[in-house]
Protein backbone atom coordinates (compact mmCIF):
# COMPACT_ATOMS: atom_id res chain seq x y z
CA UNK A 1 0.00 0.00 0.00
CA UNK A 2 1.16 3.05 -1.09
CA UNK A 3 0.42 7.14 0.57
CA UNK A 4 -0.52 9.51 -1.68
CA UNK A 5 -1.44 13.42 -0.04
CA UNK A 6 -5.17 13.50 -0.21
CA UNK A 7 -4.93 17.13 -2.00
CA UNK A 8 -2.89 14.77 -5.16
CA UNK A 9 -5.99 12.44 -5.15
CA UNK A 10 -8.27 14.45 -6.96
CA UNK A 11 -11.26 13.14 -4.37
CA UNK A 12 -13.39 16.28 -4.71
CA UNK A 13 -13.79 16.09 -8.41
CA UNK A 14 -15.24 12.44 -8.27
CA UNK A 15 -17.27 12.47 -5.50
CA UNK A 16 -19.82 11.83 -7.85
CA UNK A 17 -18.25 8.74 -9.60
CA UNK A 18 -19.86 4.87 -8.81
CA UNK A 19 -17.62 3.11 -6.80
CA UNK A 20 -17.99 -0.32 -5.37
CA UNK A 21 -17.51 -0.31 -1.30
CA UNK A 22 -16.71 -3.65 0.89
CA UNK A 23 -18.67 -3.22 4.11
CA UNK A 24 -18.79 -6.35 6.98
CA UNK A 25 -22.01 -7.76 7.76
CA UNK A 26 -21.66 -7.51 11.23
CA UNK A 27 -21.32 -5.23 13.53
CA UNK A 28 -17.98 -4.44 14.38
CA UNK A 29 -16.51 -5.10 17.07
CA UNK A 30 -12.68 -3.37 16.53
CA UNK A 31 -12.45 -0.79 13.69
CA UNK A 32 -11.14 -1.63 10.23
CA UNK A 33 -10.48 -0.03 7.17
CA UNK A 34 -13.06 0.56 4.25
CA UNK A 35 -12.14 -0.38 1.05
CA UNK A 36 -13.39 0.69 -2.19
CA UNK A 37 -12.67 -0.55 -5.96
CA UNK A 38 -12.61 1.75 -8.84
CA UNK A 39 -11.62 -0.72 -11.32
CA UNK A 40 -13.28 -3.85 -12.36
CA UNK A 41 -9.65 -5.59 -12.01
CA UNK A 42 -9.28 -4.32 -8.50
CA UNK A 43 -13.26 -5.31 -7.68
CA UNK A 44 -13.09 -8.91 -8.49
CA UNK A 45 -9.42 -8.78 -6.40
CA UNK A 46 -11.14 -7.39 -3.59
CA UNK A 47 -14.84 -9.83 -3.94
CA UNK A 48 -12.43 -13.24 -3.81
CA UNK A 49 -10.84 -11.38 -1.12
CA UNK A 50 -13.10 -10.11 1.26
CA UNK A 51 -16.41 -11.62 0.95
CA UNK A 52 -15.37 -15.23 2.45
CA UNK A 53 -14.46 -13.01 5.14
CA UNK A 54 -18.02 -11.65 5.76
CA UNK A 55 -17.84 -8.61 3.83
CA UNK A 56 -20.34 -7.25 0.87
CA UNK A 57 -20.02 -5.36 -2.04
CA UNK A 58 -22.14 -2.05 -2.78
CA UNK A 59 -22.54 0.76 -5.53
CA UNK A 60 -22.78 3.74 -4.42
CA UNK A 61 -21.25 7.13 -5.29
CA UNK A 62 -17.49 7.93 -3.81
CA UNK A 63 -18.69 10.93 -1.59
CA UNK A 64 -20.99 8.74 -0.09
CA UNK A 65 -18.45 6.01 0.77
CA UNK A 66 -16.57 8.87 1.92
CA UNK A 67 -19.22 10.48 3.88
CA UNK A 68 -19.16 6.62 5.74
CA UNK A 69 -15.60 6.96 7.08
CA UNK A 70 -15.58 10.27 8.32
CA UNK A 71 -19.39 9.70 10.25
CA UNK A 72 -18.98 5.70 11.55
CA UNK A 73 -16.89 5.56 14.34
CA UNK A 74 -15.64 1.80 13.59
CA UNK A 75 -13.44 3.00 10.36
CA UNK A 76 -10.44 3.76 10.73
CA UNK A 77 -8.68 4.18 6.93
CA UNK A 78 -9.84 4.45 3.32
CA UNK A 79 -8.47 1.97 0.93
CA UNK A 80 -8.89 3.31 -2.40
CA UNK A 81 -7.95 0.47 -5.45
CA UNK A 82 -7.64 1.25 -9.10
CA UNK A 83 -6.18 4.09 -9.33
CA UNK A 84 -2.54 3.10 -8.82
CA UNK A 85 -0.45 -0.20 -9.50
CA UNK A 86 -0.73 -0.81 -5.33
CA UNK A 87 -3.61 0.47 -3.19
CA UNK A 88 -4.05 3.71 -1.68
CA UNK A 89 -4.30 4.38 2.25
CA UNK A 90 -5.70 7.03 3.36
CA UNK A 91 -6.45 7.81 6.80
CA UNK A 92 -9.42 9.18 8.50
CA UNK A 93 -7.57 11.75 10.30
CA UNK A 94 -6.97 12.80 6.68
CA UNK A 95 -10.26 12.87 5.41
CA UNK A 96 -12.15 15.04 7.64
CA UNK A 97 -10.90 18.50 6.17
CA UNK A 98 -13.66 17.20 3.53
CA UNK A 99 -16.27 16.27 5.91
CA UNK A 100 -18.45 19.57 5.28
CA UNK A 101 -17.87 19.21 1.32
CA UNK A 102 -18.81 15.30 1.55
CA UNK A 103 -21.39 16.55 3.78
CA UNK A 104 -22.97 18.81 1.78
CA UNK A 105 -22.55 16.63 -1.66
CA UNK A 106 -24.67 13.98 -0.09
CA UNK A 107 -27.35 16.49 1.06
CA UNK A 108 -27.59 17.46 -2.84
CA UNK A 109 -27.11 13.56 -3.91
CA UNK A 110 -30.22 12.96 -1.82
CA UNK A 111 -32.14 15.24 -2.89
CA UNK A 112 -31.90 15.39 -6.57
CA UNK A 113 -32.74 12.09 -6.49
CA UNK A 114 -35.82 12.42 -4.43
CA UNK A 115 -34.70 10.55 -1.27
CA UNK A 116 -34.91 13.84 0.78
CA UNK A 117 -37.35 16.72 0.51
CA UNK A 118 -36.04 19.76 -0.95
CA UNK A 119 -37.06 21.63 2.61
CA UNK A 120 -35.36 19.34 4.62
CA UNK A 121 -32.55 19.85 2.21
CA UNK A 122 -32.48 23.68 2.25
CA UNK A 123 -32.61 23.60 6.24
CA UNK A 124 -29.52 21.29 6.29
CA UNK A 125 -27.98 23.43 3.35
CA UNK A 126 -28.73 27.18 5.00
CA UNK A 127 -25.94 27.69 6.97
CA UNK A 128 -23.09 26.26 4.57
CA UNK A 129 -21.20 27.91 2.44
CA UNK A 130 -21.99 27.47 -1.25
CA UNK A 131 -19.97 27.63 -4.45
CA UNK A 132 -20.56 28.43 -8.12
CA UNK A 133 -19.45 27.26 -10.97
CA UNK A 134 -19.51 30.19 -13.93
CA UNK A 135 -20.84 33.60 -14.10
CA UNK A 136 -22.14 34.82 -11.09
CA UNK A 137 -24.91 37.03 -11.09
CA UNK A 138 -23.95 40.91 -11.03
CA UNK A 139 -27.32 42.58 -12.12
CA UNK A 140 -28.80 44.34 -9.03
CA UNK A 141 -32.48 43.55 -8.58
CA UNK A 142 -34.96 46.43 -8.42
CA UNK A 143 -38.52 45.55 -7.06
CA UNK A 144 -40.82 43.88 -9.08
CA UNK A 145 -37.83 42.03 -10.50
CA UNK A 146 -38.34 38.23 -11.10
CA UNK A 147 -35.26 36.41 -10.31
CA UNK A 148 -34.91 32.07 -11.20
CA UNK A 149 -32.58 29.81 -10.14
CA UNK A 150 -30.83 27.16 -11.55
CA UNK A 151 -28.80 24.76 -10.56
CA UNK A 152 -26.62 21.83 -12.17
CA UNK A 153 -28.10 20.27 -15.28
CA UNK A 154 -26.47 16.72 -14.97
CA UNK A 155 -27.77 14.49 -17.67
CA UNK A 156 -28.00 10.83 -17.42
CA UNK A 157 -28.73 7.72 -19.27
CA UNK A 158 -33.05 8.09 -17.80
CA UNK A 159 -32.81 11.55 -19.00
CA UNK A 160 -31.37 14.76 -16.61
CA UNK A 161 -32.55 16.19 -13.34
CA UNK A 162 -31.42 19.72 -11.84
CA UNK A 163 -29.55 19.79 -8.58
Amino acid sequence: MIKIPIENLGLFEQLDRIVVAFFSKQQPSSPYDLNISITQEHLDQKKQELEPLGYQAVQLPLGMALDNIIQQPHYKNLILGGLAPDEIIVSKEELMPLKDIVDSFCIMYAAANNRLENSRAYELMKDKTVYFIGKLFTDIPKAGDEIAYLGIDRIASDGWYTI
